[in-house]
């Protein structure tokens, strides 16, 4: 904190992504030859200019002072709630003659800037106001979040608050915030991805970012640093110390990792391009082979619970589909064919990018906002020589940080080990071992036997609760069948038995669940009438409510302790904490012979 009476500000940092830069502006020069960096820059300022000129009254300045350049400028906005407000001044007891006046006084003014500095082949961009709007396309996305682990060691307590996000079942943002400081061992979990991380660094690491204290500043002050997409040091600075903290963070960039965040990293951190990626992903769409993707990928249980409409609409905003059932992506392909739309890359680009799936629960709310496709699938492809599986999640593509490939790894053959002993006891206990190609043909052989009910394809709210139903003395279980261990039946299985699970939790805890399970009873005799001579609708209802549930992955093949599915071997090592966590059991098995 400065002495002198120069003026100092707290700054947004953000590192500019020339890839995105390049995809949304025309770049006509190639990264390295004279003025690409120039030709950025403009770009990123033209971007922001063209949005306030179609804005009314907005004003700017272009600027360029000590190595900054950029745009200050000044937008007006009109209150939501304006016209109560007005009303009321316009008939002010306490005073007269406010009725033309009214709305002029009420207008929100508000000032912001941009500000670009170049340090060498990294160009920053600093914001204040509503500035970080105008270029949250543009920037490197986690670029605060991907500091700490260059900055901290894994035991330093400096964990204060964190957003994460999880990456299978209902996508929403966890949030805490800790009354004393953590660190990275007690808080770290591996399956999530963090969004942002509030962190509490001593004067040693702050002078890392080119800090420097005044003499009569404590020497255990603590300086707060928030980390996301942005970084924020909360502490004010001038300009010219503003250029010492940005060579300083240009140098800490480069510096090795002390660990891993999560076992998941952005792919542009593993040379990855984005547009590579999309150019993949575009071919695999056009060509219909989108197996490997799902719709509302990792939002996946709030889409079937939570939804009553589904609504997918074209880039111009007219209704594509629209229906009571959740839409996949056979549906819409089911119609281009109908309506004979040619599937070329440039379609298929209008699609993903342009086209949005939206929905509404019973009272017409929107539960899912429109959401751009792209944005709403959940998948992987497979990239290089190698095969190499990168994944896509919320509109972002990410790989597996190979540092932590040991310890997934060993968290899976953990996991493995217990499954495989808990299903040798219940395998022998209940054959469920056969031979069978098709989950079809398993799933008529379970019919077959006495203590097994099959509820295959019996749809609750949308939700399959179980493909097969058994119990004994202490545990029912419900089985979910897919063919193949691999990442596309892994993640098919988990996404039906997360979202079963959520559904049964809510009605167990219900008052309404001896009615429910009646009904889901009746929906079970109904496609198998037998039944009613295995379980009568009361034992029924007293095997779901009295005994303890555990959940079960059975495949018909792949299901192994030494695999290189990485993406099946993470789900399930997700799957078995989410259910631990609702305190449900799971078990993974090999289903044939």
């Amino acid at each position: 904190m400065s002495s002198t009476n120069t003026p100092e500000a707290q700054f947004s940092i953000y590192q500019i992504d020339y890839e995105r830069v390049s995809e949304i502006m025309p770049i006509v020069r190639k990264q390295g030859k004279k003025g690409y960096y120039e030709e950025i820059k403009a770009a990123i300022i033209n971007s922001t200019l063209k949005i306030l000129q179609e804005k009314r009254n907005a004003e700017y300045k272009k600027v360029k002072y000590l190595g900054f350049e950029g745009v200050i400028f000044k937008t007006i906005h009109n209150p939501a709630w304006q016209d109560v407000v007005v009303q009321i001044l316009s008939n002010n007891e306490l005073s007269e003659n406010e009725k033309d006046e009214s709305r002029k006084f009420l207008l929100n003014v508000n000032v912001s800037y941009i500000l670009l500095y170049q340090n060498g082949k990294i160009l920053y961009g600093m914001t204040g106001g509503y500035g970080s709007k105008y270029i949250s396309k543009f920037v490197n996305r986690n670029f605060g979040l991907y500091l700490i682990p260059k900055i901290i060691e894994q035991d330093n307590p400096v964990l204060k608050q964190i957003i994460q996000n999880n990456l299978t079942g209902n996508q929403l943002s966890i949030q805490r915030a800790n009354r004393q400081t953590t660190n990275f061992l007690v808080e770290q979990d591996m399956s999530s991805i963090y969004r942002q991380l509030n962190i509490e660094v001593d004067r040693k690491i702050a002078q890392e970012f080119g800090i420097k204290f005044d003499e009569d500043e404590s020497e255990r002050k603590k300086i707060n640093i928030v980390n996301k997409d942005s970084l924020v040091i909360r502490r004010c600075f001038t300009l010219s110390q503003l250029i010492i903290v940005l060579k300083k963070i240009d140098k800490l960039t480069k510096a090795e990792d002390n660990f891993a965040l999560n076992y998941l990293v952005l792919a542009k951190k593993k040379n990855y391009k984005n547009s590579e990626l999309l150019e993949i992903l575009k071919k695999i769409f056009k060509e219909k082979n989108y197996g490997a993707f799902v719709l509302v990928g990792d939002e996946f249980e709030d889409y079937i619970l939570n939804a009553s409409k589904y609504i997918v609409k074209d880039a111009k905003g007219n209704v594509f589909i629209e229906s009571t059932q959740p839409i996949k992506i056979n549906d819409i392909y089911d119609k281009f064919e109908t309506n004979g739309i040619r599937l070329s890359m440039a379609f298929i680009y209008e699609f993903l990018k342009k086209w949005t799936i939206s929905t509404e629960d019973e009272s017409g709310i929107l539960a899912l906002p429109a959401t751009h496709i792209f944005d709403a699938i959940q998948g992987f492809v497979e990239v290089r020589d190698t095969k190499d599986p990168v994944y896509l999640f919320n509109g972002e593509w990410y790989v597996f940080d190979t540092q932590y490939t040991t310890a997934l790894n060993n968290e899976y053959g953990s996991i493995f080990e217990n499954h495989l002993n808990n299903f040798g006891i219940i395998s022998n206990k209940f054959s469920l071992l056969h031979k069978a190609a098709t989950e079809t043909e398993y799933n008529k052989i379970l019919e077959s036997q006495k203590n097994i009910l099959v509820a295959h394809t019996v749809l609750m709210n949308n939700v399959e609760i179980a493909d097969a139903i058994f119990w004994d003395d202490s545990t029912v279980y419900l089985m979910h069948n897919k063919g193949k261990f691999d990442g596309e039946g892994v993640r098919d299985v988990i996404n039906q038995i997360l979202t079963s699970a959520e559904y049964m939790q809510k009605i167990l805890q219900g008052i309404s669940k001896d009615e429910w399970l009646k009904k889901y009873y009746k929906g079970i005799v109904a496609k198998r009438p037998i039944i009613v001579h295995k379980i009568s609708a009361e034992e029924f209802t007293y095997v779901m409510t009295n005994k303890n549930i555990c959940y079960i992955a059975g495949y018909l093949s792949g299901f192994r302790k030494k695999t290189t599915a990485t993406y099946a071997k993470y789900l399930t090592i997700e799957a078995e904490k989410r259910l631990s966590a609702k305190g449900y059991g799971f078990i993974s098995m090999n289903v044939t012979r």
